[in-house]
């Protein structure tokens, strides 16, 4: 099962029946389709995309880790803007990136936000590189890939029936001040019950215990080598997601969750806290 992602905007989660209705503005649209590798058809209405979503969960549920599809949601509101992919390509060992997002979330940097969140969430499971693929006249699309560090290495006939461009990354290609750990994705690791950052083969963590409705905050770890980043924060912001988007309540036994959310009363305000608990 893909892990929940977070960026500094976005949270990258399963797909839901219940999406379908966003999902429609992505898929649905004629100018996202028309750039779809595999080719896809322009998705007719929301009783179809319901049921690509079921067949898309079907999928997933076979893939091994690191592959999944994720639906892309704006960490403020809530809102699903479109969805993104790490999936194996046949018949190489290689693994492809993309995105799809509506066309009025286009142009504000979100789909590179989601593409450095899938890689680096690739390359933390072992893939030595990631490509994707574009189609020759998707200028945005190349674009785009560009900004993420990714190598243009030539056309190709191997993949999709296509003759698409195709780009590569390595994880020794996110370098640079635009390319900094803000890009690392926070996971929610829910098979070792905590939230973890990975950053130049370190780890930041803050494990949890979920008893029903209570989220509780165990311990914020951060090695000195990430120290003064602000990742401890990052952290628990991202238990402040999930407790807003599942509707639990934070206990922070946490020294240092506890003083985070007593400092940033914004975030504290999005949840239920038991600040008696100890």
């Amino acid at each position: 099962m893909a892990p929940t992602l977070l960026t500094e905007r976005l949270t990258l989660r399963m797909w839901h029946e219940g999406d379908a209705d966003p999902a429609l503005a992505a898929y649905g649209d004629a100018e996202v389709a028309r750039w779809l590798a595999p080719a896809m058809g322009q998705v007719p209405d929301e009783a179809a995309m319901r049921l690509l979503l079921r067949q898309w969960a079907a999928e997933d549920a076979r893939l091994l880790t690191p592959a999944g599809r994720w639906a892309i949601e704006l960490r403020a509101d809530g809102r699903v803007i479109g969805g993104a992919t790490l999936l194996p390509l046949l018949p190489d060992d290689e693994y492809e990136v993309g995105w799809q997002l509506s066309p009025q979330q286009w142009g504000q940097g979100y789909g590179t936000e989601a593409g450095l969140a899938l890689v680096r969430w690739a390359f933390a499971q072992g893939l030595e590189q990631v490509i994707a693929l574009v189609r020759p006249t998707n200028a945005r699309a190349a674009a785009m890939v560009r900004r993420m560090g990714m190598e243009w290495v030539g056309e190709t006939e191997k993949y999709h029936d296509l003759r698409p461009q195709e780009y590569r990354l390595r994880p020794g290609d996110l370098t640079g001040p635009h390319l900094a750990e803000a890009a690392a994705p926070v996971i929610d690791n829910a098979a070792a019950a905590r939230f973890e950052l990975w950053v130049d083969g370190h780890l930041a963590e803050l494990p949890y215990r979920q008893h029903g409705q209570r989220l509780v905050l165990i311990h914020t770890g951060v090695p000195d080598e990430l120290g003064g980043r602000g990742l401890g924060g990052r952290l628990v912001a991202a238990a402040v997601d999930r407790a807003a988007r599942d509707g639990l309540t934070i206990v922070p036994l946490c020294p240092f969750a506890r003083d985070w959310l007593a400092h940033h009363p914004d975030m504290a305000s999005r949840v239920v806290i038991d600040w008696d608990a100890r």
